[in-house]
C-alpha cells in the first residue's frame, strides 16, 4: 500500500507541475513606496536604483543616484548590462507597469535581486527625497 501512495503523490506532483509550471528560480519581490525607501537607507551605494521612464519623465523628479534606462528604447537590454546583475537592484517607473516588465527583462538577464517598486511615483515625490 505504501507504493501505492508513493506514486499517486509522485503522480499528482508531476500533474501540478505540468499544469502550474515549476516556478521560476529567480524573481523578483514587489514592495511599496515606504518598503522601497528603506531598501535605499539600509542598502546605501550596496542598492542599484533604475528608472524606466522616458527622459523626460526623468527630468522632472527621480530618486536620487537612480539609473534612467528607458525600457521602451531598443537599446534597453544593452544598457542594462552596463548594471551588475548582482547587486540588489530597486526598479520603478510612473506607475508600475512598465517597471513590471522591466523586472521581468532583468529576471531573464540574471539579475538576481530585484525589488519593484509597483506604486505611484506621484506619491513618491510627495513624501520622499527626489533629485
Amino acid at each position: 500500500m505504501i507504493f501505492v501512495d508513493e506514486v499517486l503523490i509522485t503522480w499528482i506532483a508531476t500533474i501540478l507541475v505540468l499544469l502550474f509550471g515549476a516556478g521560476s528560480p529567480v524573481s523578483y519581490e514587489t514592495v511599496n513606496i515606504d518598503a522601497a525607501y528603506e531598501l535605499i537607507e539600509d542598502l546605501g551605494e550596496e542598492l542599484q536604483i533604475l528608472d524606466v521612464r522616458t527622459k523626460e519623465e526623468y527630468a522632472l523628479g527621480h530618486i536620487p543616484d537612480a539609473h534612467n534606462i528607458n525600457i521602451k528604447d531598443a537599446e534597453f537590454r544593452d544598457q542594462i548590462s552596463l548594471l551588475d546583475p548582482n547587486m540588489p537592484t530597486l526598479v520603478y517607473c510612473k506607475s508600475g507597469a512598465r517597471a513590471e516588465s522591466a523586472a521581468s527583462i532583468l529576471v531573464s538577464e540574471g539579475f538576481t535581486e530585484i525589488y519593484l517598486m509597483k506604486a505611484e511615483f506621484s506619491s513618491w515625490m510627495k513624501s520622499h527625497p527626489v533629485e
